[in-house]
């Protein structure tokens, strides 16, 4: 077996994914040194972090600076196109609306938790290789990245009855069609 080289795997094409992994991951431990009083900070912080991923992005389809589109990844497993960067940027904006509203109704119903925004970061982060996959097992894996922080962000209001039985709801959901998602890929 050979190992990759650096043009199979074209970290540059990925630049996005892995800049916001890295953001997520640094989220969660702002998170642990921020007062409970001041949660919204770690909002903030995450919409930071999705502008400046919206500026990889950018900077990524205008060709000086990221890899001229279309360009392949990971030896082929993610393709980056105009489409992608495209649905890439349309998820970035749709999750800075959602950061942007979660800042003022987290801390109304008393669930301001740091941890809602490194899920919600890595929910994002599943859709958007997503949208780069070119093949079947990166859609399962990006659908299970996208899909299981939802499961906990249903479930997120712990005092409430209806959050604990449509996160139950939504993971058993989930897990039957994962299931025969695989299934039907296994058959092909």
């Amino acid at each position: 077996m050979e190992l990759p080289t650096l043009e199979m795997l074209n970290l540059g094409a990925a630049a996005p994914v892995i800049f916001l992994t890295a953001w997520a991951l640094v989220v969660l431990l702002v998170d642990l040194f921020i007062p409970d009083n001041r949660k919204y900070w770690v909002g903030w912080f995450t919409i930071a972090g999705l502008v400046a991923a919206g500026v990889v992005l950018l900077l990524q389809s205008g060709g000086a600076w990221g890899p001229a589109l279309p360009a392949a990844a990971f030896d082929g497993m993610l393709t980056v196109d105009g489409f992608a960067v495209f649905a890439q940027l349309i998820v970035v904006l749709a999750a800075i609306i959602g950061v942007l509203l979660a800042i003022e109704y987290l801390p109304r119903y008393d669930m301001d938790r740091g941890e809602y925004y490194t899920l919600l970061l890595f929910s994002v982060i599943g859709m958007m290789v997503m949208s780069m996959a070119a093949d079947l097992i990166v859609i399962f894996l990006a659908l299970e990245l996208l899909s299981i922080p939802l499961y906990i962000l249903t479930g997120f209001n712990r005092r409430s009855a209806a959050s604990e039985e449509g996160a139950m709801k939504y993971f058993l959901l989930g897990a039957f069609a994962s299931a025969f998602l695989v299934y039907g890929a296994a058959l092909t």
